[in-house]
Parts: C-alpha cells; sequence; structure tokens
C-alpha cells in the first residue's frame, strides 16, 4: 500500500506539473516541513510536497460545496492556537465584553466534529463571518471568499451622499436608516467636477436603502454612491507603467503582488523616479489596486523625501509562524507562477533559509512609524493620488504614506479599509486543505480605517474618468486655491 500510495503521490505531481521539464522527486502528503528541517517550526510549507502543489493551483472559485466535519474540527484545534500566538486581532477579540473567543472556537468545532460531510457556507462561511465582525478585519479569510464573507455582514458597506449648497453643523445631526453607521465617517467634503467645486455631506454605512440625515429641522436624503469600477487592463499591462500628459507624469500601479515577473516589473517603481520627478506635477493611479507589498512606493518616497516623517506605528507578532512568514508567501508565489523547480527559485529559498534562526518566545514588536529620509533631490511639485473603494491593503497604505510623507492630496473616492491589520501570511490547513490568511501585524491610526477605508480630499462624481480628462479638472482647482491663497 505504500508503494502504491508513493506511486500515485508521484503520478499527480508530474501532472500538474506536466509543462515543467523536469521536478524534483515529491515528498509525501506532508504540507510541510518536519519542524527539524525549520528552526521548530510546524508551519513551514514544503516546496516539494506534491499535494501542496495541487491545493494551490486549483482555481479557489468556485468555492468547495463540502467539507469533511472530522477533518475540519482537527483543523479548528491547530488554527486557533496559530492564531493566538500570531494573530493580533486575537488578544483584541480576547478581551471584548459579551464574547468569549475560547467557547467561540469549542462550539465551532462541536458543530463540525462527527460529520463526515458538512456545507462548505455553513462549516466554514458562517462562522468565519462571525468572526470578522466581530474583530472588524477584512483580511482574515479563506481562499476565494472575500465577497461571500462580507455579504449581507455588518462589514458590507457603502458611501452615502447628497450635495448640498451650505455647510451644516453636522454635530447637531441625527441620521436614520442604517444597520451600522461607522460615525467618524460623516462629514463634509467637497466634490469636483469640470463645473468646478461642489459641497458634499458623505457618511460610511451598512445600509439597505437611502439614508436621512436630520438637521436643525431640515431633512436631507443621502443616496448611496454610484459604483464605477475603471475599465479592465489590457491582457498585456503591466502591474506598473508610467506615462506623461503635458505637465504631468502618470504612474498607474494596478497591483503591488504577483508573479515573479511582475516583481521585477514592481520593482522598477522606484529606478523611476528621477524620470517622473522631471515633472510639476505627479498623478498615482492607485484605483482598483488590491495590494501586496507597499514597499515599492516606500522606496519611492525615500527617492523625493528628505526629512522624517510618520507613516503610522504598528505591532507584529512573532508566535508559530517564526520564522516562515515569508517563506511561505516565496513557496506560494513560486508554486502558482510555475517556476518553483527553477534555479532561480532554488536560490531565492535558500538565501531565505539561510537567514532563519529559532523561534524566540512569543512577542510583540511596536514601532512608532517615524521614518527619516534623506534624498539628494527631494520632489517639490504636486502630487495626487487616485483611489477607489477597489483600492485595498497595500493599495491604500500607499495612498496614506504618500500623503503623510508628501502631502499628496487623495481624489477620488474612500479606498477599500482593508488596512487595520496587515502583514498577510497564507498557510494550509493541513487536512481540509483550506488556504486561511492571517494578518501578522497591526496598524494604529488617529480614526477608525478598517471597512471604512481613508477619506478623500476632492471626490468624483465619475470615478472611472480617464485621467486625460481629470487634469484639466485639477488645472482649475490649482488656479482657484491659489487664488484663495493669495
Amino acid at each position: 500500500m505504500r508503494l502504491v500510495a508513493a506511486l500515485l503521490s508521484l503520478l499527480l505531481c508530474i501532472t500538474v506539473f506536466a509543462q515543467q521539464p523536469s521536478s524534483p522527486p515529491a515528498t509525501a502528503d506532508r504540507l510541510y516541513l518536519p519542524p527539524q528541517q525549520s528552526e521548530g517550526s510546524n508551519w513551514c510549507l514544503d516546496p516539494y510536497s506534491a499535494r501542496l502543489r495541487q491545493i494551490l493551483t486549483t482555481p479557489a472559485s468556485p468555492l468547495p460545496g463540502e467539507v469533511n466535519g472530522d477533518d475540519l474540527a482537527k483543523d479548528l484545534l491547530e488554527l486557533q492556537e496559530l492564531l493566538r500566538t500570531q494573530y493580533p486581532g486575537y488578544g483584541t477579540v480576547a478581551q471584548l465584553p459579551g464574547f468569549d473567543v475560547g467557547r467561540f472556537f469549542a462550539d465551532w468545532r462541536a458543530r463540525v466534529a462527527g460529520k463526515r460531510s458538512l456545507p462548505y457556507a455553513e462549516a466554514v462561511l458562517a462562522p468565519l463571518r462571525e468572526l470578522r465582525d466581530t474583530v472588524v478585519d477584512q483580511h482574515q479569510s479563506v481562499a476565494g471568499a472575500a465577497d461571500q464573507l462580507n455579504k449581507g455582514s455588518l462589514m458590507d458597506v457603502r458611501e452615502f451622499q447628497a450635495t448640498v449648497g451650505q455647510d451644516l453643523d453636522l454635530k447637531s445631526c441625527k441620521l436614520l436608516g442604517a444597520r451600522r453607521v461607522y460615525g467618524s465617517t460623516l462629514r463634509m467634503a467637497r466634490l469636483i467636477s469640470s463645473q468646478g467645486i461642489e459641497k458634499l455631506v458623505t457618511v460610511t454605512a451598512a445600509a439597505d436603502g437611502p439614508l436621512s440625515l436630520e438637521c436643525n429641522g431640515k431633512t436631507w436624503t443621502l443616496t448611496e454612491r454610484a459604483a464605477r469600477l475603471v475599465p479592465k487592463p489590457k491582457d498585456d499591462e503591466p502591474f506598473y507603467h508610467w506615462s506623461s500628459i503635458g505637465d504631468t507624469a502618470v504612474v498607474r500601479i494596478r497591483r503591488l503582488y504577483g508573479s515573479t515577473k511582475d516583481l521585477e516589473n514592481l520593482s522598477q517603481i522606484p529606478k523611476d523616479f528621477q524620470q517622473h520627478a522631471k515633472f510639476r506635477r505627479i498623478i498615482f493611479d492607485l484605483r482598483g489596486n488590491g495590494g501586496g507589498d507597499d514597499t515599492y512606493v516606500y522606496s519611492w518616497i525615500s527617492e523625493a523625501k528628505n526629512g522624517t516623517w510618520p507613516s503610522g506605528a504598528e505591532t507584529k507578532r512573532i508566535g508559530e509562524l517564526y520564522p516562515c512568514g515569508d517563506w511561505n508567501m516565496t513557496i506560494i508565489r513560486q508554486v502558482t507562477d510555475y517556476t518553483i523547480d527553477t534555479e532561480g527559485a532554488r536560490k531565492e529559498r535558500e538565501v531565505q533559509r539561510g537567514s532563519w534562526s529559532p523561534a524566540p518566545n512569543e512577542h510583540e514588536i511596536f514601532s512608532d512609524g517615524l521614518i527619516s529620509d534623506a534624498s539628494a533631490h527631494p520632489y517639490s511639485g504636486r502630487i495626487y493620488v487616485l483611489t477607489d473603494r477597489q483600492s485595498k491593503s497595500s493599495g491604500e497604505s500607499s495612498a496614506y504614506i504618500l500623503r503623510q510623507a508628501l502631502g499628496a492630496l487623495l481624489v477620488g473616492e474612500r479606498t477599500g479599509g482593508m488596512i487595520t491589520y496587515g502583514n498577510v501570511r497564507t498557510v494550509v490547513l493541513r487536512r481540509t486543505g483550506i488556504s486561511f490568511n492571517v494578518p501578522t501585524k497591526r496598524n494604529w491610526f488617529n480614526e477608525p480605517a478598517e471597512v471604512v477605508g481613508y477619506p478623500v480630499d476632492l471626490y468624483l462624481e465619475n470615478n472611472a474618468i480617464p485621467v486625460q480628462d481629470l487634469i484639466p479638472m485639477l488645472d482649475q482647482f490649482e488656479t482657484r486655491s491659489g487664488a484663495a491663497n493669495r
């Protein structure tokens, strides 16, 4: 039987990677390296696992219809311990009155144990949705289920707005008609268009229809902001590219993570700073940017900034994943872009393993987020950042740090609000094969950002507007702003 199992495992590996000229011998069914090969950690993915390769190369959508309850119960026991030691949100939820996180996981296991087959939506998505709503964290998820997890939850929020001809004293106003209102988002704002600038009242809420805003005996109706997405890119369009329109450099970054080839493309962002800096105005177009690694934008800022600036305080958890967090993301990338058996991929892994050290005791690392950059040629022109509700995670933190470091103005609409928890690391549950996303860092802000995202300085009526049509509006805005400041 052992021989048969080994042959089947090898056949599976050959089938999945038939396009590779050669493949190393597949390991057994295990997903992770033995602890003695990974400084005592149980969570370092095995790059030669045939089962891992099958799981990672199987499309995440559609979601599985069913899951083995016994397997899930055992996986949940390990997952809870991983979250307890590694996930910053675990400590937060453990202190909430009226919610017992230990009981929550015990009840979850009890509901699924002893059942061979359960609906995936009932056994996995429903309890995870409850946990996410309690923590308020969009990053904690399973592969392929972001939309399903948000749908119908208290994190399924929209912006509701109305143009008004006057400034309103919003402290005296009452908002009606929402299931949950994110109070910090109720504010006066500006809407820019070809006709000029209008005053706007806006709020973010979970609601099923228009909201009513009562202010000093007068009622305003706030309607849901229409969703307008930027057109889909061409198949050969790189994640990063830039162009010029008159005196404006347009830096388009539609994603900050991808294949090995994509990362090479993204690494060009800071290298092109000198070209961008020749223009008096720079527009970063981050619309639709679902995130990845904002290090590329930090590096660009280092070329543009001379001085100290606050990027935001953060705490990182050191726990069960040590030292495998970056390793696992590398393995996942190499598997999914089919480069894992190349010489370059092996060398990349060797460098990472060479930096491993035995896991320290569990602890948190705090950073005040103050960054000192020393550009020899700091940029002094105007910077704008285009964002929309699909700008998420590092796609929105990139907008935030450009504002913090260089005074960039955000234009478009609020970002997606996947930002309080970050440094997401994916683990594959050993028995069910579910890919589970575990944030390992918490970002600290002066006001709520998760779910509601970052506010913009100027709203656009049509957020899918081509940049060339936006530039005349910015010219007009700058002319009026300059006249007002004189």
